[in-house]
């Protein structure tokens, strides 16, 4: 298990960050301080916080036995990168708002482009799901 989490370290620190982040939103939410649009006010609530948290859990599990059938790896990067796309536009916008940009931002926008660079760098076949291509 540990040869895997070594190998699939970028993965597991997503899925690290991910529960993290769903821990802090949990124990502070309702931190956004503007009204938004819909899309984007419901990013800092106590459900989508456990929901955080059980992507996270997830994505750490998947990083650890390393399974990628049925396309679970590419689904969990793809979740990453829209959790961490609604986080930055919904906390950017509330600092537009408030004209102050929170240090927050900064780093959804960072686990925002490392979520999308771990994406491209997955071998193939792990997100496809296919076993039959495996070297």
């Amino acid at each position: 298990m540990l040869r895997h989490i070594l190998r699939n370290k970028d993965l597991f620190l997503i899925g690290l960050i991910e529960f993290f982040v769903g821990v802090v939103i949990i124990m502070k939410f309702r931190t956004l301080e503007h009204p938004l649009p819909p899309l984007l006010d419901w990013t800092d609530d106590f459900g989508p916080g456990l929901s955080y948290v059980v992507i996270g859990v997830v994505t750490i599990v998947n990083s650890a036995w390393d399974f990628w059938w049925y396309k679970i790896r590419s689904f969990l990067i793809i979740i990453s990168i829209a959790l961490f796309t609604v986080l930055t536009l919904s906390f950017g916008w509330d600092g537009i708002l408030s004209h102050k940009i929170s240090f927050s931002t900064f780093i959804f926008f960072a686990m925002l482009v490392f979520s999308f660079l771990v994406g491209m760098d997955e071998p193939a076949y792990k997100l496809k799901g296919v076993i039959d291509e495996v070297e």
